[in-house]
């Protein structure tokens, strides 16, 4: 599960970026994308920093995060604070 998991978030991680590509649209008329994570602390352990990226630069791609979790101190410390 973890080597899939850390391959699924940079795939997300990907097609969100590939949104600045869209230069001829306008920021503001590009349709949200949500994502939602359960169990997000078995994801972020398996990414090895790639989810704390996502979350950093998804923002200004249009990207939201909705993760849940049960024990916010069981997720990486990058992860916590790119929250």
């Amino acid at each position: 599960m973890p080597f899939i998991a850390n391959f699924w978030v940079d795939d997300v991680l990907q097609a969100l970026m590939s949104r600045e590509r869209d230069r001829d649209m306008a920021p503001e008329d590009r349709l949200p994308f949500y994502l939602f994570i359960d169990e997000l602390q078995t994801v972020d352990g398996a990414s090895g920093g790639t989810l704390a990226l996502m979350l950093e630069e998804s923002r200004k791609f249009g990207g939201r995060l909705l993760g849940m979790v049960q024990q916010p101190s069981r997720l990486t410390e990058k992860t916590l604070e790119a929250m």
